[in-house]
């Protein structure tokens, strides 16, 4: 009897260190995982700013074309100054939309859920189901 109970302990030592060993991995595995997810969402953020930036300057160069084109006050003056004014307000509301599209908006998403899955999962197998 004393033989059945050191097997079923070097049984369970064994898979305690298979159970550590597993985890090990999926730890390295998703840390991995989240280095690849923030990478890729810097290069996003990094759009989203060079966007932004566009976005701000068209603005800021709009408005000084219609304040010169009120300033200057004739016809022909005005109409280029309007239409340019117009075109830059345009490329501002876009590059802004793209910008807002471009931004994350929710950090490590994909790694949050793939953790909850590792959890339940282990928590599974733990409980032998």
């Amino acid at each position: 009897m004393h033989v059945i109970d050191s097997d079923r302990a070097a049984t369970a030592a064994d898979l305690v260190k298979e159970a550590l060993g597993e985890a090990r991995e999926l730890i390295k595995l998703e840390v991995a995982l989240a280095r690849a997810e923030v990478e890729s969402e810097m290069t996003r953020m990094r759009a989203a700013a060079i966007a932004l930036a566009v976005a701000a300057f068209a603005f800021t160069v709009g408005v000084c074309m219609a304040l010169v084109a009120v300033a200057f006050a004739t016809h022909a003056e005005v109409a280029v100054s309007v239409t340019a004014a117009a075109v830059l307000g345009v490329i501002a509301t876009a590059a802004t939309a793209a910008a807002y599209r471009k931004m994350p908006t929710r950090i490590l998403g994909r790694t949050r859920q793939r953790l909850g899955e590792d959890i339940r999962q282990l928590g599974e197998k733990a409980h032998g189901t």
